[in-house]
């Protein structure tokens, strides 16, 4: 028999308290009172909240809800363009990949691609923030664009500079 969503709650919470329970899903004591009773299902957004307090993953937390069943849970999500992701998301799989952790099915989580291998070898150590080396590699990115966009317009400045000095 499937699990309810209460019975989830109280595994994942070990039986916390219902005040402690509503604090990390973002709803009011009453509405975890209505969970456990069963006259009032979660909402998604609450559902997810209780999940990443409890370090739970939300896909469990709404198969638990009965808002997907196992079988779509587990369904893989394809992202053709990293453009495609969040901020957030983009983060987290910086995260995973400069950490070296592996994927639920036990796999090494792969280099994005041979370049960015070469780029991402250190790994973030006690006091580097992830997101403050990405914003940092960003800079630099731009920066190496930006200097590369200029080059071909210096040159032509030092050549028409060359030029008009013959002129004189």
């Amino acid at each position: 028999m499937a699990m309810t969503w209460w019975q989830y709650v109280e595994r994942v919470s070990s039986g916390a308290a219902q005040g402690d329970i509503a604090q990390a899903a973002g709803v009011s004591g009453p509405t975890v009172s209505r969970w456990r009773s069963g006259k009032q299902g979660v909402d998604p957004g609450p559902a997810a909240r209780f999940a990443r307090a409890y370090g739970r993953p939300v896909l469990e937390a709404f198969v638990a809800a009965g808002f997907l069943t196992p079988e779509e849970a587990k369904a893989k999500v394809l992202i053709n363009d990293p453009q495609d992701l969040t901020d957030e998301e983009l983060l987290e799989l910086l995260r995973s990949r400069l950490h070296g952790q592996r994927s639920r099915d036990g796999h090494q989580s792969a280099p994005m691609t041979e370049r960015h291998a070469a780029e991402v070898t250190a790994p973030a150590g006690p006091g580097v923030d992830v997101a403050d080396e990405l914003a940092h590699r960003r800079r630099s990115l731009k920066a190496d664009q930006i200097a590369a966009d200029e080059v071909p317009s210096a040159a032509r400045r030092d050549t028409s500079d060359a030029t008009e000095g013959e002129d004189s």
